[in-house]
């Protein structure tokens, strides 16, 4: 073996160690099952392997999610949020859903269960629109 072979095989191993390494936080089991299943290692190996990956997606997955919430509660007051709600997004919802069956009943538009949903997602569409965190 000569020096350039020896180099190309150990960029090869240390690609597939990195993808292993990465992947195992952005790959779902299978992929990465598929992916260690091609290095012809033993069971117990790749047992090892995809609990360890299991553990370390479970522990960034969770990492995140702290960081992030931690975050979003600083910036955000949830009392003044909820008041403001209250206050404001309440009874405009409440009147605009009145406004829009009212013209419905008295134009004589039959309401379908899909038409009743349909002012309350968007009114969730743009109250959390409204939310800038």
């Amino acid at each position: 073996m000569d020096v350039d072979d020896i180099k190309s095989k150990s960029a090869e191993m240390m690609k597939k160690v990195l993808t292993v390494g990465v992947g195992a936080i952005f790959l779902t089991e299978e992929s990465l099952r598929a992916l260690v299943s091609e290095w012809k290692l033993p069971k117990e190996v790749i047992t090892a392997i995809l609990e360890g990956s299991r553990k370390t997606k479970n522990e960034f997955m969770q990492t995140i999610s702290q960081d992030v919430f931690s975050k979003v509660v600083d910036k955000i007051d949830p009392v003044a949020l909820l008041q403001e709600i209250e206050t404001w997004v309440l009874p405009e919802v409440a009147v605009t859903l009145l406004f829009v069956f009212g013209v419905m009943g008295w134009a004589g538009v039959p309401i379908y269960l899909t038409i009743a949903v349909m002012p309350v997602l968007l009114t969730a569409m743009c109250v959390t629109d409204e939310i800038h965190i």
